[in-house]
């Protein structure tokens, strides 16, 4: 603290080279700043923080000079929480305290709330990854519960509105394999919990099953291990107990 509070620092691993960036909340109060839930997009640090008027969202280069306020999100709020954050290409996205998802370029003008009938309804929005151009996160709705969305943003630099209407709710029966392609491990989501017990399968382009597994009752997610699998496309399906194929997709194993 050291009189500042808790506030930002900077560090090089030496006694000399550890330091203050910024007094954002002058005094020895502090800006309530969670690092840990702070995201880095290239070469700036985005985190929440007090400045003892407001709380928002902030930006750092490592220098007083270079950590501003990037924008007053609502600035008659007291946030109780750190926003969600991720970072994907050159935008940071976040969640504020209403569960409304923002974008952000680093600049007041370029950061705005996202409008999408889909996020309209949502509540209790959490846990933003990033997988290339695609966002996924948890979010509530009374009809589904606390269910996963993914939204397409490959466009979205073109969309100054913030719009980007391609965000849905998994449907049922579908199936999402990540990262894809793999090297090793093959994440698997699957859009609706499964009522019976049912298995999924792998097969190489010869149509040769490589690997099959059981999903028990209420399965949503599993990890699977293709590490031993050779170079190629491969196909994946979930298949019931009754024989039927009740989703498909497929992965490139590197």
């Amino acid at each position: 603290y050291h009189g500042y509070g808790d506030e930002l620092w900077s560090t090089n691993g030496t006694a000399g080279g550890t330091k203050i960036v910024k007094d954002i909340n002058k005094g020895p109060y502090g800006s309530n700043i969670y690092l840990t839930a702070a995201v880095a997009v290239d070469t700036l640090l985005y985190f929440e923080a007090a400045d003892g008027i407001t709380e928002g969202l902030w930006k750092s280069d490592g220098t007083a000079k270079g950590t501003q306020l990037v924008k007053n999100v609502l600035p008659a709020s007291t946030f109780q929480y750190p926003y969600p954050m991720v970072g994907i290409n050159d935008r940071l996205f976040f969640v504020d305290f209403y569960d409304s998802l923002w974008t952000s370029d680093g600049t007041d003008s370029g950061t705005y709330s996202i409008k999408d009938p889909v996020l309209s309804n949502l509540s209790n929005i959490y846990d933003l990854i990033s997988l290339g151009n695609k966002i996924f996160f948890t979010g509530y709705t009374d009809a589904a519960g606390q269910e996963l969305y993914i939204g397409d943003l490959s466009n979205m630099n073109n969309k100054p509105t913030g719009n980007f209407a391609s965000v849905a709710v998994l449907k049922n029966n579908s199936l999402i394999v990540f990262p894809n392609p793999t090297k090793d491990i093959l994440n698997v989501t699957i859009g609706t919990s499964i009522k019976s017990n049912a298995q999924i399968f792998i097969t190489d382009a010869s149509g040769k099953t490589v690997l099959n597994t059981a999903l028990t009752n209420g399965s949503t997610f599993m990890q699977l291990n293709v590490s031993h699998l050779a170079q190629g496309t491969y196909f994946i399906k979930l298949i019931s107990a009754d024989g039927s194929v009740n989703a498909s997709g497929k992965f490139v194993k590197q």
